[in-house]
């Protein structure tokens, strides 16, 4: 078990998220469109629920690194998403996931600059970019 990608409070999330975004996925479920996509943002108690993904158990919200382990045995340490921009393994391992849709890809960010909004598409190991960013997610999908 990876204890440091295991979350046991909340109190170990809040440092990660601006009050604004903790205070708009507590108000109640919220759910991002992209491109015709429905994603499912997850609560603080959803980011914390263990997950096992290829053996490894994580929290939800740090699902990204059980993957990037598995796409490290077969890819190249450094590869393109699907825009053209250079990624890194490691980097994305870095990654905090917020959400997925019914088919388990997920709703991510942190990999850069903690704002920008990514899809990973965990059955082929692809990234897609987003326009959006956290900010844009609250100001967008807020009633």
């Amino acid at each position: 078990m990876n204890e440091n990608l295991i979350i046991s409070s909340v109190d170990e999330l809040k440092p990660l998220f601006r009050k604004n975004y903790r205070d708009f996925i507590a108000e109640k479920p919220r759910t991002v469109i992209f491109e015709e996509e429905a994603f499912t943002l997850y609560n603080f108690e959803k980011m914390m629920k263990r997950t096992n993904i290829d053996g490894m158990e994580v929290s939800h919200l740090y699902a990204l690194h059980p993957y990037v382990k598995t796409l490290s045995e077969f890819m190249n340490p450094t590869f393109k998403d699907l825009d053209g921009y250079k990624w890194s393994l490691e980097k994305l391992a870095l990654g905090k996931a917020i959400g997925a849709n019914s088919e388990g890809d997920l709703l991510f960010f942190g990999c850069y600059d903690n704002t920008k909004v990514h899809v990973f598409r965990h059955d082929e190991g692809s990234i897609k970019r987003t326009k959006l960013t956290l900010f844009e997610i609250i100001k967008q999908f807020s009633e």
